[in-house]
Parts: C-alpha cells; sequence; structure tokens
C-alpha cells in the first residue's frame, strides 16, 4: 500500500524487513542503540557485525 504525505511517498509492507532492497532501516528499540532481541535482533543477525559496529559507531 502507497500513500502520499506532503509529497512524499510512504509505503507499508509486510514481511521481512531485512530482505527488502532499501538505504536504511530505521528501528527506535532502545536510546542505546543496543542491537538486542525483536526487530533489533533481527537486524543484527542479518546485517552481522559490521552492522553491528556502524551502531555502536553512532552510539
Amino acid at each position: 500500500m502507497q500513500m502520499l504525505f506532503n509529497d512524499k511517498t510512504l509505503e507499508l509492507a509486510e514481511g521481512d524487513i531485512t530482505d527488502l532492497n532499501i538505504d536504511a532501516i530505521v528501528n527506535e528499540a532502545n536510546s542505546s542503540l543496543i542491537l538486542g532481541a525483536g526487530v533489533a535482533g533481527a537486524i543484527r543477525a542479518k546485517g552481522g557485525p559490521r552492522n553491528a559496529m556502524k551502531s555502536a559507531a553512532v552510539r
């Protein structure tokens, strides 16, 4: 499903977000940016150590 908001397109999709061909995933799981369980854990598992290091660098 796609919606237009202020000249921007918002697309809603169902499925594994780590399989999408996108530039970034924004996940506000916690203020420490620690990739723990749930969605953050799935991002960590798919992204591997390089992804975890990038998250740590932002902290």
